[in-house]
């Protein structure tokens, strides 16, 4: 089996791994948040419109949890 790293340090360590400033992950999540609204507010497929406004609000959560 693999390893994982230990769950209470994976967001900082993956954070300084990346050398990436806050800023710009947080821009970047920013613009994916409303690029996936955008497209479920214009797809007709309820399915995939459910599925797109739980994409985007899952990844709300996950920002949240990852804020520094």
């Amino acid at each position: 089996m693999g390893t994982t790293e230990p769950q209470d340090t994976a967001p900082q360590t993956v954070a300084a791994r990346t050398g990436e400033p806050h800023g710009d992950r947080l821009a970047r999540t920013e613009w994916l948040i409303a690029e996936l609204r955008e497209r479920a507010d214009s797809c007709v497929d309820p399915a995939e419109r459910t599925n797109l406004h739980r994409s985007a609000d899952a990844l709300v959560r996950l920002a949240i949890a990852m804020q520094p």
